[in-house]
């Protein structure tokens, strides 16, 4: 099975109209395929200026769609969020420049929720 996280990759339109064009252009096809595999099982959402994509328990190390994600943002802006199975398992990492707005796509929420069902005594 192996560890699982939930990613959110934050860019500019036309930096995800640029990604998406370098995974179909990506010359290994196995590589390509894998690639278009997890655009397809993201859940995509465009706004006016920024694009995020979200990925729900996914296996987020050592493979064709991290290494692209890392080669890809390490010179364009992007905020990544991780969250990991692991209580204390989050990865945020940020180059926004002076794009302060980019902040406001995303947000992390943990929460409790109590089914107090099982607790009445009898």
């Amino acid at each position: 099975m192996g560890y699982r996280s939930d990613v959110a990759l934050v860019l500019r339109n036309e930096e995800w109209e640029r990604f998406e064009g370098l995974v179909k252009s990506e010359p290994d096809d196995e590589n390509r395929a894998e690639l278009l595999d997890y655009i397809k099982a993201a859940e995509i959402t465009q706004g006016e200026k920024y694009t995020v994509a979200v990925w729900d328990y996914v296996k987020w190390y050592a493979n064709a769609m991290v290494e692209f994600v890392e080669r890809f943002t390490s010179n364009t802006p992007h905020i990544i969020h991780r969250l990991g199975e692991d209580n204390n398992d989050y990865e945020y990492k940020e180059s926004v420049g002076d794009d302060w707005e980019m902040h406001d796509c995303v947000s992390l929420v943990r929460h409790l929720e109590i089914n107090i069902n099982p607790l009445k005594a009898e």
